[in-house]
């Protein structure tokens, strides 16, 4: 009896780990979307959360504003950023549903302190938006505290952000 064994496809192993991102500060300013600064495309004000609020609050407050990231405030100050990503991680599947069991309900109790990410990468508002997209793409992360000369935040960009700048750019506008 003829047995074939199937070949693994090329593309899988050709890519054998991500490619890196690299930038150089001297190229011109020829594109649109090179020239455009984090200021005109980020999103304001940046939607905050107490640090006390529960996860079940934090998750309704995603739902209702479609937003991806609240940052989190404690005592008047901006100290985290709190993803969806980081609500789904810490809460059970189960929890607030028909086959809920009570520790299932107790994950939308935890706080918001206790998930949340402190350490923020930030960007300058003056930076442009390659600049921003290299650095999301260099720490893995999908959105960027925007902070002015004082270090205050006063607002976000997101991957969706710069995903509809480089669209408006390569669309023709209409006359």
């Amino acid at each position: 009896m003829l047995v074939m064994r199937r070949r693994a496809p090329r593309w899988r192993c050709r890519m054998a780990q991500p490619p890196r991102v690299t930038t150089q500060r001297d190229e011109p300013a020829d594109t649109p979307i090179r020239a455009a600064t984090v200021a005109e495309v980020m999103s304001h004000p940046p939607r905050t959360i107490d640090a006390d609020a529960e996860l079940w609050e934090a998750r309704d407050a995603l739902a209702a504003s479609g937003a991806h990231h609240l940052f989190v405030e404690d005592r008047g100050r901006i100290v985290a950023v709190l993803s969806d990503r980081d609500v789904l991680r810490h809460t059970s599947p189960y929890a607030g549903g028909i086959a809920a069991q009570r520790r299932d309900d107790d994950t939308l109790r935890r706080h918001v302190f206790q998930v949340a990410t402190y350490r923020m990468v930030t960007i300058h508002r003056d930076a442009t938006v390659q600049e921003a997209a290299v650095r999301l793409l260099e720490h893995g992360i999908s959105c960027l505290p925007v902070v002015n000369d004082h270090g205050t935040i006063v607002g976000v960009v997101t991957t969706r952000d710069l995903l509809r700048a480089m669209l408006e750019c390569a669309l023709p506008t209409a006359a």
